[in-house]
């Protein structure tokens, strides 16, 4: 392999998720964030995170417990396109 073959998005967007793989859990957020996609469906992060919480701060505390269902593949992501906020994101089930 080339170095033009291993550094794309997938590698990218792999070492950015790595880091929320060990986070501790919050299974509330977990919960509020899982049943919001739910009603929504596919979406992006900017959107789920902005109809499950009304409020700046709750959006941002819930922001690494999305970062990590995704690391965990419990929301999905094409991760083959840089992960961003404006990134389609749906339910693996």
């Amino acid at each position: 392999m080339t170095e033009l073959e291993i550094r794309t998005p997938l590698l990218q967007n792999a070492k950015f998720l790595r880091k929320y793989q060990h986070r501790a859990e919050n299974p509330l957020i977990k919960q509020q964030l899982m049943n919001t996609l739910r009603a929504l469906g596919k979406t992006t992060p900017q959107a789920l995170l902005a109809a499950a919480y009304w409020r700046d701060d709750s959006r941002m505390e819930a922001l690494p417990v999305l970062w990590k269902m995704i690391a965990e593949r419990e929301i999905l992501a094409s991760l083959h396109n840089t992960l961003t906020m404006k990134s389609s994101i749906w339910l693996a089930e």
